[in-house]
């Protein structure tokens, strides 16, 4: 009976990464697209022709001004917040990226580690298994000259 640390099933493993994080990485891009589309519109120049009021639209009361300035405003502050929670989302898909790149370096080594492992293992179950010793005693009392050198 000999020993055998079976550990194929953990070598039998699929390579890739882990899959949590490509759908993360495809919904952040998903996000961005639409984040480059609000952008596109929200672009201060492309504003300013499409969509800015003129202060006069708000009427002549003393606080026209005022609201004009304020929309603007609003505007300015919309693209910038819009500007860096792309940004921000860029970061975050990097760190996904890299997170799921020092999963599967994890992964490799463990691999790695693990069959040299099993290689150890099996090189000792295999040089115990030797039976040298038995055979060579087994011949030596079968050849034995059980008689002393006399005649029986």
């Amino acid at each position: 009976m000999s020993f055998r640390l079976n550990l194929d099933p953990f070598l039998q493993t699929v390579q890739g990464g882990p899959q949590g994080l490509d759908l993360a990485e495809e919904t952040i891009d998903g996000v961005i697209k639409q984040i480059d589309t609000e952008l596109a519109e929200f672009n201060p120049e492309a504003f300013a022709f499409a969509a800015s009021i003129q202060d006069s639209s708000y009427g002549g009361a003393d606080s026209a001004a005022n609201l004009a300035l304020h929309y603007n405003r609003a505007h300015e502050v919309i693209w910038k917040t819009l500007r860096g929670i792309r940004e921000d989302l860029e970061s975050f898909q990097q760190a996904c990226r890299d997170a799921k790149n020092e999963i599967i370096s994890a992964d490799e080594d463990s691999y790695d580690r693990i069959r040299i492992t099993r290689d150890a293992v099996d090189a000792l179950a295999s040089g115990s298994t030797s039976r040298e010793g038995q055979r060579q005693y087994d011949d030596a009392r079968q050849g034995q000259d059980v008689t002393g050198g006399r005649d029986a």
